[in-house]
């Protein structure tokens, strides 16, 4: 097992594991293991920075680790678009709304279904996903006037441009 040095906040512990066994399923064993790794490599947060950061939505678990999307590298951000643009991914394809045609693009919440699958995480975990990827310009809407949400929206990959 994992020790850390810095004294613990118990309380804060006890509530970062609660929300982790609530939303992502995760037995309080492995929890424990997952706090505990990422206090070490973050020796100057806490437990209580941690479940800030995770009800703020800027940690999240993915394949059962801490993903700090404060330091999120862009080839994870690549993997994410990867996966969307996979065979089990979302349908690019033309779309038309209000007689206007819009090519090769998605549904957001086809998107938000798919990273639900794909990674085994929360609605509000896939939403955040989609976002990060329109605000490192890796998606995009196809009008630039909404940022990513779980809609009925078109969006379009960066490299599908037009």
């Amino acid at each position: 097992m994992t020790t850390i040095n810095a004294p613990v906040d118990q309380d804060g512990m006890s509530q970062v594991l609660h929300i982790l066994a609530m939303r992502n399923q995760i037995q309080p064993r492995e929890s424990l293991s997952l706090v505990n790794n990422w206090l070490q490599a973050n020796p100057n947060e806490s437990a209580a920075s941690l479940k800030r950061f995770l009800q703020a939505g800027k940690i999240l678990i993915l394949n059962r680790s801490i993903v700090d999307l404060r330091q999120i590298p862009h080839a994870q951000l690549e993997q994410i678009v990867a996966t969307l643009r996979g065979a089990q991914g979302v349908e690019v394809k033309e779309r038309w709304h209000m007689a206007r045609r819009y090519p090769r693009c998605f549904i957001g919440s086809e998107a938000v279904t798919c990273l639900q699958t794909a990674y085994g995480i929360s609605l509000a975990e896939a939403i955040r996903y989609g976002q990060l990827l329109v605000e490192n310009g890796l998606v995009s809407h196809v009008t630039g006037q909404h940022l990513f949400e779980n809609e009925f929206l078109f969006y379009r990959f960066q490299q599908d441009a037009v």
